[in-house]
Protein backbone atom coordinates (compact mmCIF):
# COMPACT_ATOMS: atom_id res chain seq x y z
CA UNK A 1 0.00 0.00 0.00
CA UNK A 2 1.38 3.48 -0.81
CA UNK A 3 1.89 5.70 2.17
CA UNK A 4 -0.90 8.18 1.57
CA UNK A 5 -3.65 5.35 1.78
CA UNK A 6 -4.52 5.74 -2.00
CA UNK A 7 -2.71 2.51 -3.79
CA UNK A 8 -2.39 -1.20 -3.12
CA UNK A 9 -0.25 -3.47 -5.35
CA UNK A 10 -0.49 -7.01 -5.88
CA UNK A 11 1.33 -9.66 -7.39
CA UNK A 12 -1.15 -11.60 -9.99
CA UNK A 13 0.81 -14.44 -11.08
CA UNK A 14 -1.92 -15.99 -13.49
CA UNK A 15 -1.07 -12.95 -15.79
CA UNK A 16 2.35 -11.93 -14.62
CA UNK A 17 1.36 -8.46 -14.13
CA UNK A 18 0.74 -6.14 -11.14
CA UNK A 19 -2.48 -5.47 -10.25
CA UNK A 20 -3.02 -1.81 -8.95
CA UNK A 21 -6.04 -0.35 -7.60
CA UNK A 22 -7.05 3.16 -5.82
CA UNK A 23 -8.24 1.66 -2.32
CA UNK A 24 -11.00 3.94 -1.92
CA UNK A 25 -12.48 3.78 -5.67
CA UNK A 26 -11.53 -0.07 -6.69
CA UNK A 27 -13.17 0.35 -10.33
CA UNK A 28 -10.14 2.64 -10.80
CA UNK A 29 -7.76 -0.36 -11.65
CA UNK A 30 -4.65 -0.93 -14.21
CA UNK A 31 -2.12 -3.45 -14.41
CA UNK A 32 1.97 -2.73 -15.02
CA UNK A 33 3.23 -5.50 -17.80
CA UNK A 34 4.32 -7.55 -18.15
CA UNK A 35 6.91 -10.25 -15.29
CA UNK A 36 6.62 -13.91 -15.71
CA UNK A 37 6.41 -15.95 -12.41
CA UNK A 38 5.66 -12.75 -10.83
CA UNK A 39 4.84 -13.60 -6.74
CA UNK A 40 5.77 -10.34 -4.83
CA UNK A 41 4.92 -6.50 -5.33
CA UNK A 42 5.74 -3.71 -3.44
CA UNK A 43 5.14 0.42 -4.27
CA UNK A 44 7.66 2.58 -2.77
CA UNK A 45 6.36 5.42 -0.11
CA UNK A 46 6.45 8.16 -2.42
CA UNK A 47 4.52 6.08 -4.83
CA UNK A 48 6.70 6.65 -7.61
CA UNK A 49 7.80 2.97 -8.21
CA UNK A 50 6.58 -0.40 -8.09
CA UNK A 51 9.05 -3.75 -7.77
CA UNK A 52 8.22 -6.89 -8.55
CA UNK A 53 10.06 -10.20 -7.78
CA UNK A 54 9.78 -13.73 -8.54
CA UNK A 55 8.92 -17.34 -7.37
CA UNK A 56 10.63 -19.83 -9.58
CA UNK A 57 12.06 -17.08 -11.52
CA UNK A 58 14.90 -14.87 -11.31
CA UNK A 59 14.93 -10.55 -11.50
CA UNK A 60 13.27 -7.44 -10.14
CA UNK A 61 11.65 -5.08 -11.74
CA UNK A 62 11.08 -1.66 -11.58
CA UNK A 63 8.44 0.44 -13.02
CA UNK A 64 7.87 4.11 -13.16
CA UNK A 65 4.32 4.39 -11.45
CA UNK A 66 2.87 7.28 -13.61
CA UNK A 67 3.61 6.14 -16.75
CA UNK A 68 3.71 2.34 -16.35
CA UNK A 69 6.77 1.81 -17.88
CA UNK A 70 9.52 -0.42 -16.59
CA UNK A 71 12.30 1.22 -16.40
CA UNK A 72 15.38 -1.05 -14.72
CA UNK A 73 15.54 -4.90 -14.38
CA UNK A 74 17.71 -6.01 -11.50
CA UNK A 75 19.38 -9.00 -11.63
CA UNK A 76 18.77 -11.85 -8.75
CA UNK A 77 20.09 -15.22 -9.40
CA UNK A 78 16.89 -16.88 -8.19
CA UNK A 79 13.35 -16.03 -6.80
CA UNK A 80 13.09 -12.57 -4.73
CA UNK A 81 10.77 -10.70 -2.41
CA UNK A 82 10.75 -6.81 -2.76
CA UNK A 83 10.55 -4.16 -0.43
CA UNK A 84 11.26 -0.47 -0.18
CA UNK A 85 12.55 1.41 2.74
CA UNK A 86 10.10 3.97 4.42
CA UNK A 87 12.56 6.60 3.93
CA UNK A 88 12.40 5.82 0.36
CA UNK A 89 16.07 5.62 0.07
CA UNK A 90 16.52 1.74 -0.48
CA UNK A 91 15.11 -1.66 -2.03
CA UNK A 92 16.06 -4.84 -0.73
CA UNK A 93 15.42 -8.59 -2.91
CA UNK A 94 15.41 -11.32 -0.69
CA UNK A 95 16.04 -14.70 -2.11
CA UNK A 96 19.39 -16.76 -2.11
CA UNK A 97 20.74 -14.00 -1.29
CA UNK A 98 19.97 -10.88 0.04
CA UNK A 99 20.48 -7.27 -2.35
CA UNK A 100 20.59 -4.15 -1.98
CA UNK A 101 19.87 -1.22 -4.00
CA UNK A 102 20.03 2.61 -3.98
CA UNK A 103 16.41 4.05 -5.28
CA UNK A 104 16.05 5.74 -8.50
CA UNK A 105 20.05 5.41 -9.10
CA UNK A 106 19.60 1.84 -8.75
CA UNK A 107 23.09 1.49 -7.58
CA UNK A 108 23.54 -1.86 -6.37
CA UNK A 109 25.41 -1.43 -2.60
CA UNK A 110 25.79 -4.66 -1.33
CA UNK A 111 24.64 -8.77 -1.03
CA UNK A 112 24.83 -10.62 1.48
CA UNK A 113 25.07 -14.14 1.96
CA UNK A 114 22.45 -16.79 3.44
CA UNK A 115 22.31 -20.35 4.91
CA UNK A 116 19.57 -22.89 3.82
CA UNK A 117 18.50 -20.65 0.84
CA UNK A 118 17.00 -23.32 -1.03
CA UNK A 119 14.46 -24.22 2.04
CA UNK A 120 12.58 -21.06 2.10
CA UNK A 121 12.63 -17.11 0.36
CA UNK A 122 14.60 -14.71 3.23
CA UNK A 123 12.80 -12.71 5.24
CA UNK A 124 13.51 -8.66 5.66
CA UNK A 125 11.39 -5.88 7.61
CA UNK A 126 13.18 -1.99 7.57
CA UNK A 127 12.34 -0.56 11.00
CA UNK A 128 9.61 2.62 10.55
CA UNK A 129 12.12 4.96 10.32
CA UNK A 130 14.49 3.19 7.56
CA UNK A 131 17.48 3.03 9.75
CA UNK A 132 17.60 -0.44 10.65
CA UNK A 133 17.34 -3.39 8.35
CA UNK A 134 15.99 -6.67 10.00
CA UNK A 135 16.85 -9.92 7.61
CA UNK A 136 17.06 -13.58 8.44
CA UNK A 137 20.92 -14.83 7.94
CA UNK A 138 20.83 -18.74 8.93
CA UNK A 139 17.29 -20.40 11.09
CA UNK A 140 16.64 -18.90 13.95
CA UNK A 141 18.83 -15.71 13.87
CA UNK A 142 17.96 -12.32 12.98
CA UNK A 143 20.38 -9.82 12.22
CA UNK A 144 20.09 -5.94 12.41
CA UNK A 145 21.99 -4.02 10.21
CA UNK A 146 22.74 -0.32 8.88
CA UNK A 147 20.90 -0.48 5.93
CA UNK A 148 23.38 1.88 4.20
CA UNK A 149 26.50 0.07 4.56
CA UNK A 150 25.19 -3.37 5.68
CA UNK A 151 26.89 -2.82 9.28
CA UNK A 152 25.82 -5.31 12.10
CA UNK A 153 24.15 -3.76 15.01
CA UNK A 154 22.49 -6.96 17.11
CA UNK A 155 22.33 -10.72 16.40
CA UNK A 156 19.27 -11.80 17.86
CA UNK A 157 19.07 -15.89 18.93
CA UNK A 158 16.04 -17.14 19.14
CA UNK A 159 15.13 -19.72 21.70
CA UNK A 160 14.64 -22.31 19.22
CA UNK A 161 15.76 -23.06 15.66
CA UNK A 162 13.63 -22.26 13.21
CA UNK A 163 12.63 -20.91 10.04
CA UNK A 164 11.95 -17.64 10.08
CA UNK A 165 9.45 -16.44 7.48
CA UNK A 166 8.04 -12.74 7.86
CA UNK A 167 9.63 -9.89 9.88
CA UNK A 168 7.66 -7.18 10.89
CA UNK A 169 8.61 -4.02 13.39
CA UNK A 170 6.42 -2.72 15.75
CA UNK A 171 4.62 1.07 14.97
CA UNK A 172 7.24 2.43 17.26
CA UNK A 173 10.23 0.54 16.49
CA UNK A 174 10.40 -1.39 19.81
CA UNK A 175 9.46 -4.41 19.25
CA UNK A 176 9.95 -7.26 16.35
CA UNK A 177 7.89 -9.99 15.26
CA UNK A 178 8.94 -13.11 13.52
CA UNK A 179 6.48 -15.79 11.68
CA UNK A 180 8.27 -19.00 12.33
CA UNK A 181 7.57 -21.76 9.30
CA UNK A 182 5.15 -23.91 12.05
CA UNK A 183 2.84 -20.45 12.85
CA UNK A 184 4.40 -19.80 16.23
CA UNK A 185 5.11 -15.99 16.65
CA UNK A 186 8.43 -14.72 18.07
CA UNK A 187 8.01 -11.57 19.80
CA UNK A 188 11.29 -9.56 20.67
CA UNK A 189 11.22 -6.57 23.19
CA UNK A 190 14.05 -4.29 21.59
CA UNK A 191 13.19 -1.52 24.18
CA UNK A 192 14.98 -4.15 26.81
CA UNK A 193 17.60 -5.55 25.06
CA UNK A 194 19.06 -2.19 24.60
CA UNK A 195 18.43 -1.44 28.08
CA UNK A 196 20.61 -4.61 28.79
CA UNK A 197 23.67 -3.76 26.73
CA UNK A 198 23.16 -0.43 27.43
CA UNK A 199 24.39 -1.38 30.97
CA UNK A 200 27.27 -3.23 29.41
CA UNK A 201 28.13 -0.34 27.11
CA UNK A 202 27.21 -2.34 24.37
CA UNK A 203 24.54 -0.40 22.98
CA UNK A 204 24.55 0.24 19.26
CA UNK A 205 24.61 3.69 17.81
CA UNK A 206 20.92 4.81 17.02
CA UNK A 207 18.37 6.84 18.38
CA UNK A 208 16.92 5.93 21.85
CA UNK A 209 13.37 4.36 21.10
CA UNK A 210 10.69 5.84 22.85
CA UNK A 211 9.69 5.66 26.41
CA UNK A 212 7.36 2.82 27.32
CA UNK A 213 3.81 3.98 27.79
CA UNK A 214 1.40 2.12 30.51
CA UNK A 215 -0.80 0.95 27.60
CA UNK A 216 2.31 -0.59 25.19
CA UNK A 217 3.85 -2.36 27.76
CA UNK A 218 4.33 -6.21 26.85
CA UNK A 219 4.87 -8.72 29.21
CA UNK A 220 7.74 -11.24 29.07
CA UNK A 221 7.78 -14.57 28.78
CA UNK A 222 6.55 -17.17 26.41
CA UNK A 223 3.43 -16.37 23.85
CA UNK A 224 1.92 -18.82 22.04
CA UNK A 225 -0.62 -17.91 18.89
CA UNK A 226 -3.10 -20.77 17.79
CA UNK A 227 -4.49 -19.99 14.19
CA UNK A 228 -7.84 -21.31 13.70
CA UNK A 229 -9.49 -22.46 9.88
CA UNK A 230 -12.86 -22.62 9.41
CA UNK A 231 -14.10 -24.81 6.30
CA UNK A 232 -15.90 -22.89 3.75
CA UNK A 233 -19.59 -22.81 4.13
Amino acid sequence: MSSDDRWVVAANRTGGVISVYELHNPTNRFALFSHPNISFAALSPDGRWAASGTWRGSGVRIWDFESRQVVRELPTPTSARVSFSPDNQWLVAAGQSYDLWEIGSWKHKYTLSRQRSEVILGATAFSPDGQILALVRSPGIVDLLVPATGQLLARLEAPRTSNLYFLRFSPDSSQLFALEWDQQVQVWDLRRVRADLRQLGLDWNARPLPQETADTGVESGRLQLSLILHPAE
